[in-house]
């Protein structure tokens, strides 16, 4: 799979999607939503980093911090594939990828 890939909507407007991990959405998810446009679900991943916050801190450093490395992996793996699904929802469409590193231009 290609790390980026161009997307155009029906309106000629055009949006770049980024593959893999996304260091961003695993430390904040909501600036990352902001990032790509996202505005409901910013507010829908705000909702949740407030709420998940209030809950961890009542819990010991040591279980807090197993508690982000896990939402660290978790939400950088998963962010960008939600944003792919999204974006296919949407109606936007292929338009081009960037060739892998050692592949030859036809």
């Amino acid at each position: 799979m290609s790390r980026l890939s161009l997307y155009v909507n029906d309106r000629g407007q055009c949006v770049m999607h980024y593959s893999g991990f996304s260091i961003l959405a695993g430390i904040a998810l909501f600036i990352w939503a902001l990032h790509r446009r996202l505005y409901l679900f910013s507010v829908v991943a705000l909702a949740l980093e407030i709420t998940y916050g209030a809950l961890v801190v009542q819990l010991s450093d040591n279980v807090q911090l197993i508690l982000f490395a896990v939402q660290f992996v978790v939400l950088g793996s998963v962010a960008n594939r939600i944003h792919l699904y999204l974006l296919n929802r949407r109606g936007w469409l292929l338009t081009d990828q960037e060739r892998a590193a050692g592949s030859e231009a036809t």
